[in-house]
């Protein structure tokens, strides 16, 4: 009568759904730069086994979430950060486009290098930034000007 796998998704949707609103904007970007590398990591698996549709797939995931990030940088209040940002997620977005183009496991590799270095980064800020709420970041962007 019911799908099993269907409910299963549904509720993992859901799950991941409350994750992700309940997260404060640090944990968000977290979670997305995790789910990149996962992405970045099945793509390389598939490219290895000569599996298009699951690499394309992969790799499409991988550049949504890129491209997501990249979209999310304020350039005004950013400055230089944001264009060195902004400059990282070209080269992973056109190297992803080559890797999955060309089937190299290897470019992934260089893919997943660099998201876990920003992923890193990102997770040693410092704590009294990572606990901010969306209302606090605001007030806090608009005290910087």
């Amino acid at each position: 009568m019911y799908n099993k796998q269907k409910i299963l998704q549904q509720y993992k949707n859901t799950d991941v759904e409350s994750l992700v609103f309940s997260a404060t904007p640090h944990k968000r970007v977290s979670l997305l730069y995790e789910a990149a590398i996962r992405h970045a990591r099945l793509a390389k698996i598939a490219a290895e086994k000569k599996q298009i549709e699951p690499r394309a797939l992969n790799t499409g995931k991988l550049m949504d979430i890129v491209s997501s990030l990249r979209a999310s940088l304020d350039h005004g209040k950013g400055g230089e950060l944001a264009q060195q940002l902004d400059a990282l997620y070209d080269f992973i977005l056109r190297h992803a486009l080559e890797a999955s183009k060309t089937s190299s496991p290897e470019k992934y590799d260089v893919i997943v290098e660099l998201l876990s270095t920003l992923k890193d980064g990102w997770d040693n800020m410092p704590e009294k930034y990572r606990v901010l709420d969306d209302g606090a970041l605001e007030k806090l962007r608009a005290e910087a000007g």
